[in-house]
């Protein structure tokens, strides 16, 4: 293994930074930054992407893009102080009624809350057409106080901040598949070893939490490495009879409206 050369450790931290203050929304954004972003010589991103702390996802006769690689951020993990959040024992309660307003899917409420009380964190999918439960299912399990993110409307701040505030037993994610690319990274090392980290202006911290991922996606084309993390569950389309009926246990068991009116 190379041994870094002095001084290597402050440049990743800086381009750690410049990263952190990225919005990868932006288009063209995934070619990654040049030398000229980061004030650096091409010949030290060079050296530092040959010896495996820097990708290189985009090259060009005019232009070279970098990101830091997962060997650079491990680098960085290992060397830099760690604010280590002590998470606090939490029981998660379950109403009695979780659910009854879903009509039909008896085999996947089954599972839901086997999940719901394992041991170990298992991550399910709902994915099908619209107009099926998958949404329903992720407003009730709301109810046990899990953030809610919706995938095309993410916050600036990102998800890692909401798992550090919130450290949540449940994450639900709707349109998962339309998260961006800093949130899916955050998700992947969630769901595989539930670590959280972020590195800003020199400080790292980092949190181990044991988090459910429960999301809804309408297609299953999103990155392998992510699908890969799930349980899928597939939902048939709701009649039209069941449609009003689960409106009928919505409005009667949720918002108290009388039954001979709903």
């Amino acid at each position: 293994m190379v041994k870094m050369k002095e001084g290597d450790l402050e440049l990743l931290q800086e381009l750690a930074d410049y990263e952190a203050s990225l919005d990868m929304s932006v288009p063209g954004m995934n070619l990654g930054w040049s030398f000229r972003d980061v004030r650096i010589q091409p010949a030290v991103l060079n050296r530092l992407f040959l010896e495996g702390y820097l990708d290189n996802p985009f090259k060009s006769n005019s232009y070279t893009g970098y990101f830091l690689s997962e060997k650079g951020k491990l680098a960085l993990t290992m060397a830099a102080p760690v604010e280590e959040a002590a998470p606090e024992p939490r029981v998660l309660e379950i109403p009695d009624d979780l659910f009854d307003v879903i009509e039909g899917y008896p085999e996947i409420k089954d599972l839901i809350m086997t999940v719901l009380q394992s041991d170990k964190p298992v991550h399910l999918l709902f994915t099908g057409v619209p107009s099926s439960a998958k949404t329903m299912f992720l407003l009730e399990l709301a109810r046990l106080g899990a953030p809610y993110i919706l995938g095309s409307q993410a916050t600036k701040a990102g998800l890692a901040a909401v798992l550090f505030d919130t450290e949540p037993e449940i994450l639900l994610v709707d349109e998962v598949d339309r998260i961006n690319s800093r949130d899916i990274a955050v998700l992947l090392s969630l769901m595989e070893t539930g670590i959280v980290s972020e590195t800003k202006y020199g400080k790292r911290r980092l949190v181990k939490i044991m988090t459910r991922v429960f999301a809804t996606s309408n297609t299953t084309r999103m990155p392998p490495e992510l699908l890969s993390r799930f349980m899928v569950l597939r939902f048939a389309p709701y009649s039209y009879q069941d449609f009003l009926t689960v409106a009928s246990n919505v409005l009667v068991k949720r918002e108290g409206v009388d039954k001979e009116l709903g």
